[in-house]
């Protein structure tokens, strides 16, 4: 049931349910319920990626399922409450950004969660914005003879301990791919 505003007759009344009743006096106060079932609300999951046109992002949690660049996830008639989506980053992209349109929702790019805040009757939703990796290979050409050569990233190339690693020629060449976030990166 849905409840009305407090009419009272007689007496003050101060603010929504509150009366105040003077020596002698009578008040008498009504409130009427409806039938009416309460206003359900919707989350809403919105994908955007950078370059445009990522596919296969996978979210589990209240808003659950797989959407590509531009698409959502839509989950209606919800009670008013808190809800949470998850999102699974591929291998290739990075987690960039978790933009909620209210106030009272958030995301956290660590956990790769939103958590949704939805009054009766609100619709909340929160874009998760994914950057793709990029590449960098670094080839290394031995004249005379094979062997390890020791090279520095800065800042650390991933999978390097602290920016050092090495490359160890066969048949005078070697390399060695690595997905990078954007960025400058340097190797001596």
């Amino acid at each position: 049931y849905a409840a009305s505003d407090w009419v009272c007759l007689g007496g003050t009344q101060v603010d929504g349910d509150t009366v105040t009743v003077g020596l002698g006096e009578t008040v008498s106060c009504t409130i009427t319920n409806d039938d009416v079932p309460p206003a359900l609300a919707t989350i809403v999951v919105a994908k955007a990626t950078d370059p445009a046109g990522g596919t296969g992002f996978t979210f589990s949690g209240d808003a659950a399922g797989t959407i590509d660049d531009g698409q959502t996830i839509t989950v209606t008639d919800l009670a008013p409450g808190t809800y949470t989506s998850t999102e699974t980053v591929p291998a290739g992209w990075d987690l960039a950004a978790i933009s909620c349109d209210d106030t009272d929702s958030s995301g956290d790019t660590g956990t790769a969660t939103a958590t949704f805040v939805v009054a009766a009757g609100e619709t909340v939703t929160c874009t998760f914005t994914n950057v793709e990796r990029g590449s960098i290979v670094i080839e290394k050409t031995a004249v005379g003879g094979d062997d390890t050569f020791d090279f520095f990233s800065n800042p650390a190339l991933p999978g390097t301990t602290a920016g050092d690693f090495s490359l160890t020629t066969s048949g005078g060449s070697a390399s060695q791919t690595f997905d990078v976030p954007s960025g400058i990166y340097g190797v001596q």
